[in-house]
């Protein structure tokens, strides 16, 4: 049997052509990107989609996902999907998904609207960026 995490479900964006899901899991506080085998880990409609929907913002989900995954450098957020199926437990509200919200200015270690894998990679391992959730 596979092991279940919940998320609050806080992004659901394009990923080459797929989708890019990730939200913090309410026991530990922590970011979660679920990551599929595919080589940048987009998670195909198959796998994400719930009673043929997306997950929706503020959705709380279980996901049969692994303790780890593939980082690509700079991802420590990363859990592999497993085998199963993901299900809807309930939604937030805004006023309990805002007690995991940074107060830094700088969620992305600049103040740019994005920034490139490269540029990730480049950065010094106690200055990368474990709680970003997409990239260009």
């Amino acid at each position: 049997m596979s092991s279940l995490t919940r998320i609050i479900c806080l992004a659901n964006s394009w990923k080459h052509g797929d989708r890019c899901i990730a939200g913090i899991n309410p026991r530990t506080g922590k970011w979660v990107r679920p990551t599929s085998r595919l080589p940048d880990g987009r998670v195909p409609k198959e796998m994400r989609q719930i009673n043929r929907r997306e997950p929706a913002l503020l959705d709380l989900l279980e996901i049969p996902l692994a303790e780890t995954g593939e980082d690509f450098g700079f991802e420590s957020e990363n859990q592999d999907i497993l085998p199963g199926k993901w299900r809807k437990i309930g939604q937030v509200t805004p006023q309990e998904a805002s007690q995991y919200c940074s107060q830094d200015p700088e969620i992305l270690q600049n103040d740019r609207r994005d920034v490139t894998v490269d540029w990730l990679q480049s950065l010094p391992g106690e200055m990368k960026i474990h709680e970003n959730i997409g990239e260009s």
